[in-house]
């Protein structure tokens, strides 16, 4: 937790309004950790529990609240980030908003009254908890390592990626029987037996091939380019958003570094009649391309503290030209 909550630090710094979100963000993700890594026990379980259940779903309510917290202010700081409530939005914005409807489904149905409502027996209830969670802890993976926000080196995504995995395994803690108890479990070894201390009774061994699973998907998460496919969207966006692209502003970087058409023989037009056509060789659609391509190069300008151009402030692109006011 204590190397998760450092990652802002590492990251370039923006206007504090946007670092606050994201931060939020951040703060509830490992929230959502520590619900995982801080498992309710049975009240005859040994040793006692290390989060009582009231405060267990405190935590959880916490964690929605961040997370709330978190989309509500970089809208409210970005209007122009409701885009990414519509079915154009990119996959790992689509995995964030699912990742806040998981949060809200494990708080909600984590009232006993709601609880009682929906599942009679406790066990069913706890393995739809469980399942849900491991769900969630893989969207907001999937989510960070997106955004590229904080999760922008690998090194960052191993350090994310084995805190969740580690946090999942800790629902798989064996419980241990009363010191004044022994039978055939206390001698138990090996996986086998491990699974059979393990608090989940016969759905052990579906929980740890869940986790399992979980694992996968924190390791694909690390393959090339596995970031910039989750910046696709599944649904093409039909109309674009006013874009103001002042060259003047860019005379010290080389035309060819954005005209690659010039000299590579791949296109002869302007940039969107290649990026935005059915070519099967342009695999990832123009806005993903162009947001990682032009934001990057302004995050690497504020990292070595230049002068650089928008990296997160979405109206600093997306506005309308003085040329084009000039002409209407």
């Amino acid at each position: 937790m204590a190397a998760l909550a450092i990652l802002p630090f590492t990251a370039v710094h923006l206007p504090a309004s946007w670092d606050t979100g994201c931060a939020l963000g951040e703060l509830s993700a490992i929230g959502l950790l520590a619900l995982c890594a801080l498992p309710i026990r049975s009240r005859l379980g040994y040793p006692a529990t290390a989060l009582s259940l009231s405060r267990h779903r405190d935590l959880g309510v916490l964690v929605l609240v961040l997370a709330l917290a978190h989309a509500v202010l970089l809208i409210i700081v970005q209007p122009l980030l409701i885009e990414y409530l519509k079915p154009s939005t990119p996959l790992y914005q689509q995995a964030g908003i699912l990742t806040l409807v998981s949060v809200i489904a494990l708080v909600a149905t984590g009232f006993l009254v709601v609880r009682r409502r929906l599942w009679p027996n406790h066990g069913q209830f706890q393995l739809s908890h469980l399942v849900l969670t491991l769900v969630a802890l893989a969207l907001v993976a999937a989510h960070a390592v997106g955004s590229a926000r904080y999760l922008d080196r690998r090194w960052k995504i191993v350090v994310w990626g084995l805190a969740s995995l580690a946090a999942a395994l800790c629902l798989m803690r064996a419980r241990r029987q009363p010191r004044a108890s022994t039978g055939p479990a206390d001698d138990a070894g090996g996986i086998g037996g491990w699974l059979a201390r393990a608090p989940f009774g016969r759905h052990a061994k579906l929980i740890a091939g869940l986790i399992a699973i979980l694992a996968v998907i924190l390791g694909s998460l690390l393959l090339p380019g596995a970031a910039t496919a989750l910046r696709r969207a599944p649904i093409p966006r039909h109309t674009l958003l006013p874009l103001d692209f002042p060259h003047v502003r860019h005379t010290t970087v080389g035309c060819l570094v954005c005209h690659h058409n010039y000299v590579d023989g791949r296109g002869s037009d302007a940039c969107l009649s290649c990026h935005r056509s059915a070519r099967a060789d342009l695999k990832l659609g123009a806005e993903a391309r162009f947001h990682g391509f032009c934001m990057q190069c302004h995050l690497e300008k504020l990292g070595a503290q230049e002068r650089a151009g928008p990296a997160r402030a979405c109206a600093g692109c997306h506005r309308i030209g003085a040329a084009e006011i000039a002409q209407r």
